[in-house]
């Protein structure tokens, strides 16, 4: 029965995307699906379509976890308990991979005089600044647009001065106006040891989330960390996004799929496009890992 519902899933496919998947070159053991504009569309909604694909891709054995900008301690925890209550998930960006109790497995320290830098940055000109530890989220100042964001995703952030932080720093993150954005991203150009990447959520499309990262932090970094957990290579690794943020490990694990809703420059990096998030498009994605992973099986007996 399972293998006549993995193959509901193939039927789906369209014949590029269908022959994609007869020339993948291992069995994909281990699928991670970005948030917004993925897992999740307008309203917060997950398509019922996605639903049962998780569970069907649960009952075979494969590897599922979330891989977000979001914090684990936000709304991001409730996703991945219901994406994967024993997996391991890649937060912020890739600096923080844990499970959804907290046991981390991978964590990446912004440079302090990076973030000293953002710090002061923040300060004269009045554009809040998040600041995101392991275990909490912080900000001196905060705006309207800010507050939003951290309704949206449930985040509770304390005021505080933000430089007496006990707590290795994880991640900091503007949040701001499209017209903003261009004066942030002439500040970060600046500073050293940083890396940075920028995503939206369907929700709050005039929002820009500028997530800012050790140099070298990416989802790509975090989906290597929980690969290697499970025992696995980033071939055997697929991952579905939509964001600009998405790009690198999209080129980088063994099948990067993108949403219709994502950007050209996201879909031209991935190897195929799936339908738009608000038609369930991560089920042809977890449909593509499950016939890899039929396939695979036929070979080897």
């Amino acid at each position: 029965m399972l293998r006549i519902i993995r193959l509901s899933f193939v039927l789906r496919l369209s014949p590029f995307a269908f022959h994609l998947f007869v020339t993948l070159q291992a069995m994909i053991r281990l699928i991670l699906t970005d948030v917004d504009g993925t897992l999740i569309g307008k309203g917060s909604q997950i398509h019922p379509r996605v639903l049962v694909a998780l569970e069907v891709a649960r009952e075979a054995g494969i590897h599922l976890g979330i891989c977000t900008g979001r914090p684990l301690y936000s709304l991001a925890r409730d996703y991945a308990k219901l994406v994967s209550k024993d997996g391991v998930h890649i937060f912020q960006n890739g600096a923080h991979a844990c499970q959804v109790d907290g046991t981390t497995i991978h964590q990446s320290i912004l440079p302090r005089g990076a973030f000293q830098e953002l710090v002061a940055f923040s300060r004269s000109s009045r554009i809040a600044l998040e600041v995101y530890t392991a275990s909490g989220c912080f900000a001196e100042v905060q705006s309207s647009i800010s507050l939003e964001h951290q309704r949206l995703i449930q985040l509770a952030v304390t005021q505080t001065d933000v430089l007496a932080l006990p707590e290795p720093i994880i991640r900091a993150q503007w949040v701001v106006t499209p017209a903003e954005f261009p004066v942030i991203e002439a500040a970060m150009q600046h500073i050293e040891g940083i890396s940075y990447s920028s995503a939206g959520t369907p929700d709050l499309p005039d929002h820009v989330y500028t997530s800012v990262t050790r140099a070298g932090t990416s989802k790509l970094e975090g989906a290597e960390a929980v690969a290697k957990h499970y025992g696995l290579t980033l071939e055997q690794v697929m991952m579905v996004g939509d964001g600009e943020n998405d790009l690198e490990i999209l080129a980088g694990v063994g099948f990067g799929v993108a949403m219709d809703n994502a950007s050209k420059r996201v879909k031209e990096t991935a190897r195929v496009v799936v339908p738009h998030v608000n038609q369930g498009g991560l089920a042809d994605a977890i449909g593509l890992a499950l016939a890899s992973s039929d396939l695979g099986s036929m070979t080897s007996s």
